[in-house]
């Protein structure tokens, strides 16, 4: 990270490390607590190495959920949703994460998905990008979860193979605990982080979609809070543009990147009239139960082109690689729509997804735009 947000990094991922992850990794690198910690300038207690034991899986973490709306499908899309408490699921509530709602909407729809996720309330995109190939990481009420790698590349944390598609939302915290004299982090290092984030699972051939910071209520908010998350999402969708620019320019089949940058308040505003529905918790933080229902089944509709497209993909490698290897065909309507999704992919102009969109707003669109 430039310009100062990898010292930002680095202490937060001091304070991420449980005790033995950290005596462990400084083990590994040939060196004691007091000059890999120390070294970097912060103040460290000395670490009593612990018996190593051996680490459940990724899955089996408290914070991680996971839910397979495929049964019996063909080449299920594997989706990855990765955050802070709006990635969450509340502990001992029955308040599903908006990424169930959005998996259930896209399976209804006819795309089979199998769902992976983990949420960490209270932790910042710079803690975050700092852990994120941790085995367990807390959130600030001790519950465990896992690094985000652990859930994306294979044999780290339990799954078989790359998902498909990773969402990652977070930066709220970044926001509501910046202050002066303790989290400095400006809005181009928080987008750092994010962007770092998203690089690393693209390093192991993972696309991405990248959510922008959902909106505060003004109540819980300053305008200098509100112009500082504005600016956030400003450099987040301004990197996705050069991202697919470059990949354009490039060759579509040479690099991986973001697939699209969404402003979660094109789908949900933090407005009086969502308020008044019960959309948002009082604390003008986070969606209501039914808010993250309408959020979910919301960004279903506007990721099912790309979805229906990654899902094509993946059944024409499978059936491809079904053929050299003598295994079980695939049933001809799924191979016949793959090909059909992939032919109109492939003339597609960059405007017919506008299009599409506009011809089918609805009216919670037309409130939000």
């Amino acid at each position: 990270l430039h310009d100062g947000g990898r010292g930002f990094v680095q202490r937060e991922l001091l304070s991420l490390r449980p005790p033995d992850v950290a005596a462990a990794t400084a083990a590994d690198e040939g060196r004691g607590p007091s000059a890999g910690v120390a070294g970097r300038g912060v103040v460290a207690e000395s670490v009593v190495a612990q018996p190593q034991e051996v680490l459940p899986s990724a899955l089996d973490r408290e914070l991680v959920y996971r839910e397979a709306l495929a049964e019996g499908a063909c080449a299920p899309l594997r989706i990855v949703s990765f955050g802070d408490s709006l990635s969450s699921e509340v502990m001992g509530e029955d308040r599903p994460v908006y990424a169930r709602h959005m998996a259930r909407a896209l399976a209804e729809g006819g795309t089979p998905v199998e769902l992976v996720g983990c949420g960490l309330p209270g932790r910042t995109a710079l803690q975050l990008a700092a852990a994120l190939d941790l085995p367990m990481v807390t959130d600030v009420h001790k519950h465990e979860g896992v690094g985000l790698l652990r859930l994306v590349q294979p044999r780290q944390g339990g799954v078989d193979r790359v998902p498909d598609l990773v969402l990652i939302m977070a930066g709220t915290n970044d926001l509501l605990l910046y202050s002066k004299t303790y989290n400095m982090a400006q809005p181009e290092h928080i987008a750092q982080a994010l962007q770092f984030a998203h690089e690393e699972c693209h390093k192991l051939g993972a696309r991405t979609v990248v959510l922008g910071i959902p909106s505060l209520s003004g109540q819980c908010a300053s305008p200098e809070t509100l112009a500082r998350l504005r600016a956030v999402n400003g450099r987040l969708a301004a990197w996705v543009r050069l991202q697919r620019q470059t990949r354009s320019d490039e060759g579509e089949g040479r690099l991986l990147g973001p697939e699209l940058f969404i402003n979660p308040d094109s789908l949900l505003p933090n407005g009086p009239r969502a308020r008044r529905a019960g959309l948002w918790e009082r604390d003008g933080i986070h969606w209501s139960r039914e808010g993250a229902l309408a959020f979910g089944e919301r960004l279903a509709r506007r990721l099912r082109p790309l979805a229906e497209r990654l899902r094509s993909e993946r059944v024409l490698e499978s059936a491809g690689s079904a053929d050299a290897d003598g295994g079980q065909a695939f049933p001809l309507e799924v191979y016949l729509k793959a090909l059909s999704i992939q032919e109109a992919s492939g003339f597609d102009d960059g405007l017919s997804d506008v299009a599409r969109r506009l011809e089918e707003a609805g009216p919670w669109e037309l409130e939000a735009a």
